[in-house]
């Protein structure tokens, strides 16, 4: 249909109603194009919003000109429906650019190192429970997940377990390291600082041989040794002087890391807000 449109263009080419016309064809192959990049990345809704706007303002425009400028203003039409698409096309360009960039960081690149698809399918087979779409009462696919959406997020990605998303993974976890059988916990005790070979006077380069712990209960403190030392001490809220944060999360892991030498990067990315 095209080509037989181009051909007859062509053939009648007369001023400006010709370049009308070939300016339609140009814009529809390209409309065409990016409808159906677009429409792959599940933006069809979007895309069919866009439409009516654009139709019922030109249908206007045909209106109130007494379809005296019939083909200036279904061009104008093309134009402006165009130009929106194109930008909607543009953000899927950009978020795709994102998405690459943090594929690249699970192998090695610079970027994130964090498979958000095998933590999340890790946490659901541990036993977490995150709300669904039928719960909410939708009947259309009422077996997927609920997706929230936070501020900056071109789409709803965020899963969630009702308002107490939080306690629900807090619950999974813990549930887990009690059922495993190699992993020993100690409540009430808290790491004060690491056993660093620099602080030892060891010759070579500055390692870590585990951690000073405080039992709260006795006041006493015992050497815990590991091959392997991870600090996991969440963020810092109570930087606030009102705040529902523990105790605890007043930054002292970081801290703690950086008297025994360790570099430390990506601060901005630390959680500290007062809730």
């Amino acid at each position: 249909m095209i080509l037989q449109k181009l051909t007859d263009v062509i053939a009648t080419f007369k001023g400006v109603q010709g370049i009308v016309q070939i300016g339609e064809i140009v814009l529809l192959a390209a409309m065409i194009y990016l409808m159906i990049s677009i429409m792959l990345n599940n933006n069809a809704a979007l895309l069919t919003w866009i439409y009516v706007i654009c139709t019922v303002v030109a249908g206007a425009c045909l209106f109130f000109t007494d379809y005296r400028h019939a083909g200036l203003v279904m061009l104008a039409f093309q134009v402006v429906f165009f130009m929106l698409i194109a930008i909607l096309f543009a953000t899927e360009i950009k978020r795709s650019i994102w998405q690459g960039r943090l594929a690249d960081g699970k192998h090695g690149e610079k970027g994130a190192s964090f498979d958000a698809d095998a933590a999340i399918e890790e946490i659901i087979s541990l036993g977490a429970k995150f709300t669904t779409r039928g719960e909410l009462g939708h009947q259309d696919d009422p077996d997927s997940f609920d997706l929230g959406r936070e501020g900056g997020h071109h789409k709803r990605r965020v899963l969630h377990a009702g308002d107490i998303t939080g306690a629900e993974l807090e619950r999974v976890m813990v549930k887990t390291i009690r059922s495993t059988p190699n992993v020993s916990v100690f409540e009430n005790h808290i790491a004060i600082d690491l056993v660093v070979s620099k602080r030892l006077g060891l010759p070579g380069s500055n390692r870590c041989f585990g951690c000073y712990v405080l039992d709260i209960g006795s006041g006493e403190i015992f050497t815990a040794l590991a091959a392997s030392t991870t600090i996991a001490c969440g963020g810092a809220g109570k930087v606030y002087l009102y705040t529902s944060n523990p105790d605890v999360a007043c930054g002292s892991g970081v801290a703690m890391a950086y008297r025994a030498g360790a570099k430390i990067a990506n601060m901005e990315f630390i959680q500290f807000h007062p809730t």
